[in-house]
């Protein structure tokens, strides 16, 4: 049978030679065929958080009167050898390093203040890391008992629809936060608080500010600020960090003083929420809060007991002790907390502080991910969780650890294992997948961000558009596939005639600054041909027909 199978951005032919004996009828069904499909079709690659381009920023952490001066770095991982430097745009400072293969780095930021005081404030002190190969980046943020850490995305995972996902101050003392990085000039972005700012934007009123390419603004509230809807127009990429200037973070009650500390973690856009999740909970720690939040009405989760249900930007907290499957009919983000230091009761009480981490969904996944354990902590470690099928293959530095994990309450297709680690670089490797956060706990202090992984999943105002034309065509026909900035993807394409005979088989590299490829035509006869497209596991196909004559028989 002849047919073409298309759904979810994809088009794939099947059997499409099987040819009735009379030629002419099955070139001209053929034909019908290749007329059908239209002249653009949308397909989508693999993101990944490995890139060559990254925007960051800081937040306001303590006031700088108490525990010292602050120290920013890097933790830079990369498969391959290569160099970058970390720019910061609108001042012009400029930080070169080189990385070997298979490793991971600790980037010290020279002494200064990075980031403004107070809410509703602009800064010059966003910055841009670019690799000349693909890398990993994750921000640290280090001062006396209050420390954090965020993984950085690449511009590839950056987008323009965000949900704000923090916690208040248990003790209602300081203030919840977040920080906008913009990437490009004329920046334009619509904000919805969901509590009063310290700058007096009041709650459900939208607002507009214009950023420049690495300019930052910060926004504190009294409260929780999570579910504060952040917008940026005209497809222009914002990177979003969440978090607290210094929060307290209890647990079923516990509200002991002067345990607080700085929160901060980038937040991925909307498009990358997700409906099923793994908890680990941290060690040492006697169980971890998680706030839960919808980005749609009508959002029903299950996490132990019957479902619980949630309209967009709504979010509820829990305390959970052992690992957990967690479920939603409609995609959900979960943070995950360590909480302060005094409301500790696992095995060691006495290290620890709050800190804020994002799961990621369980269809996200890495085969390997490299991270640093940074010093100035006295102990670190890594959360895995990973299918079933994963156990045989994973691994931690080379050695096996598929001993040291046990099933996830909830799902017996998935386990979990928290593993103690020294400071310094470390790999985990997986034939089939694997999700991981990285953290390490001190007296009175705590950093935590996540390891990398890929997923299929991109913002769907970046959906990929092929375009052939002109059609017909002359002596040029013209393959455009318009890929947003921070993309690069391996295209092949193959040019066939009307009885399947492949002309041409070609692989070429596509990104940002060269979104079409010119191909010659001048060497094929009139007549009708079509192109097939392939880009990792998607192809697609579309038909035009020649109208000049070959060169040889002009």
């Amino acid at each position: 049978m002849n047919h073409f199978e298309m759904g979810q951005g994809k088009i794939r032919m099947a059997n499409i030679f099987k040819c009735p004996i009379n030629l002419k009828l099955c070139i001209a069904r053929f034909i019908c065929a290749l007329i059908f499909i239209c002249s653009s079709v949308e397909t989508q690659a693999q993101t990944t958080t490995k890139g060559t381009e990254f925007w960051f920023g800081f937040m306001e952490n303590l006031t700088l009167s108490f525990n010292g001066p602050p120290n920013f770095y890097l933790l830079i991982s990369a498969d391959e050898a290569t160099s970058g430097k970390i720019i910061q745009p609108r001042t012009g400072l400029e930080i070169p390093f080189i990385i070997a293969a298979e490793t991971a780095i600790k980037l010290d930021i020279p002494s200064a203040i990075y980031y403004k005081s107070g809410s509703d404030v602009f800064s010059d002190f966003g910055f841009q890391v670019v690799s000349e190969k693909a890398i990993e980046v994750k921000a640290v943020h280090n001062r006396l008992y209050f420390s954090d850490a965020s993984i950085v995305y690449p511009i590839s995972m950056m987008g323009t629809n965000y949900h704000v996902l923090t916690t208040a101050d248990f003790q209602g003392q300081n203030p919840s936060a977040f920080l906008i990085v913009a990437s490009e000039d004329n920046t334009k972005i619509q904000i919805t608080p969901t509590v009063l700012t310290l700058a007096v934007k009041p709650p459900g009123k939208t607002y507009e500010i214009n950023l420049s390419r690495g300019e930052t603004y910060q926004v504190q509230g009294n409260g929780d600020l999570s579910g504060t809807v952040i917008k940026s127009s005209d497809h222009k990429k914002i990177a979003v960090f969440c978090g607290a200037r210094q929060a307290f973070v209890g647990a079923n009650g516990c509200n002991s003083v002067g345990a607080d500390n700085h929160l901060y973690e980038e937040i991925l856009p909307d498009a990358y929420a997700g409906k099923t999740f793994v908890f680990v909970p941290m060690a040492l720690r006697g169980g971890d809060p998680i706030t839960i939040m919808a980005i749609e009405d009508g959002t029903n989760f299950t996490l132990t007991g019957g479902p619980i249900t949630l309209n967009a930007g709504g979010h509820m907290s829990f305390t959970l002790y052992t690992s957990q499957w967690i479920q939603s009919d409609k995609p959900i983000f979960v943070a995950q907390y360590c909480k302060s230091l005094t409301c500790g009761t696992g095995s060691d009480g006495q290290i620890g502080d709050p800190s804020i981490f994002y799961l990621q969904p369980t269809e996200f996944y890495a085969e390997k991910a490299g991270f640093y354990a940074p010093d100035l902590f006295a102990r670190h470690f890594v959360n895995i969780s990973c299918p079933k099928k994963s156990l045989n293959s994973i691994k931690l530095d080379n050695a096996s650890i598929s001993p040291k994990f046990s099933q996830v309450n909830g799902n017996s297709d998935f386990y979990a294992a928290s593993i103690e680690v020294n400071e310094g670089p470390h790999q985990i490797k997986s034939d089939s997948g694997f999700l991981g956060y990285a953290y390490g706990l001190d007296f009175y202090n705590a950093y935590t961000y996540g390891l990398g992984f890929k997923t299929n999943r991109v913002d769907e105002a970046l959906a990929f558009k092929f375009k052939v034309f002109p059609n017909p065509v002359g002596d040029q026909l013209t393959l455009s596939y318009p890929l947003p900035q921070g993309y690069q993807q391996n295209i092949t394409y193959q040019l066939y005639d009307a009885v399947g005979r492949k002309l041409l088989d070609r692989a070429v590299i596509m990104d940002y600054s060269q979104q079409e490829i010119r191909i010659d035509m001048e060497p094929f006869a009139p007549a009708f041909y079509f192109l097939n497209i392939i880009s990792g596991e998607n192809s697609a196909s579309q038909s035009f027909k020649i109208l000049k004559p070959k060169r040889s028989m002009e």
